[in-house]
C-alpha cells in the first residue's frame, strides 16, 4: 500500500475526484458505506447541490427516472469513461459539484489518509488528461525494489552455474565383450539354420 499520494487536478471537481481515486487505491478494500462515512457530504461537501456524493449506477437511474434535471442532463456525476470510481468491483458515480470551500475541506480530510492535493495544470499531453488529475505515489506503489532484483539475479546466475558445471558431457561408451568359442558357434549354427529354411 502506498504511504503518501500527490494529486493534482485541472479543476476543483476533478482534483476532488482524484483524491477519492487515490483514497481508493490506497485502501482498496474499503466498502461504499465506509467510503460515505469517512467522506460524508455534510462535512466534505455540503454545499454539493445533490443528495449524496457517490452514486450506484441503480442509484443515477432512480435520480433520473425522478425527473431529477441535474441528473437526466449527466451533469450531476462523473460517468464519462475513465471517472467512474471502482469500489469493490463495482462502479460508482461521484459528485461533480465542488466550490473552493468544499474542496479546501475535502484536502484537509484527505491528509489524514497521507493525500495531498492541489489543482494545478496538466499537459495536454499528460496521459492523464482526459480524466483531468494524475496522481504521483510515494512508497509501496513503486514496483519490486531494486535489490531484490540483484538478489534473484544472483541467485539465478547461481543456479545455471550449479546446473552447468554438473552436466558435464560424457561420449557414449558401449563395453564389448568377447564372445566365448561356444557362443560364437551358436550364432553361426542360427545364422545357417535361417539360412537354409
Amino acid at each position: 500500500m502506498a504511504k503518501k499520494a500527490l494529486v493534482t487536478g485541472r479543476t476543483q471537481n476533478r482534483t476532488a475526484l482524484g483524491i477519492i481515486a487515490a483514497y481508493l487505491e490506497m485502501y482498496p478494500s474499503t466498502t461504499l458505506s465506509e467510503l460515505k462515512q469517512i467522506f460524508a457530504k455534510s462535512s466534505v461537501c455540503p454545499d454539493a447541490g445533490i443528495g449524496e456524493l457517490f452514486y450506484t449506477t441503480k442509484d443515477l437511474e432512480a435520480e433520473k427516472k425522478a425527473g431529477n434535471e441535474w441528473f437526466e442532463k449527466d451533469q450531476a456525476c462523473f460517468t464519462q469513461d475513465g471517472e467512474w470510481l471502482k469500489v469493490k468491483g463495482n462502479k460508482i458515480a461521484f459528485c461533480k459539484m465542488w466550490t473552493a470551500p468544499s474542496l479546501a475541506k475535502l484536502q484537509q480530510k484527505a491528509e489524514q489518509y497521507g493525500i495531498t492535493a492541489q489543482v494545478g495544470d496538466l499537459p495536454k499531453t499528460d496521459p492523464n488528461y482526459k480524466v483531468g488529475y494524475a496522481i504521483t505515489y510515494e512508497g509501496g506503489k513503486k514496483g519490486i525494489p531494486f535489490w531484490v532484483w540483484i538478489v534473484l539475479l544472483v541467485l539465478l546466475a547461481g543456479i545455471a552455474y550449479f546446473l552447468l558445471a554438473n552436466k558435464e558431457e560424457k561420449p557414449a561408451t558401449t563395453q564389448t565383450t568377447p564372445l566365448t568359442e561356444e557362443v560364437q558357434k551358436a550364432v553361426v549354427v542360427a545364422s545357417a539354420m535361417k539360412f537354409w529354411k
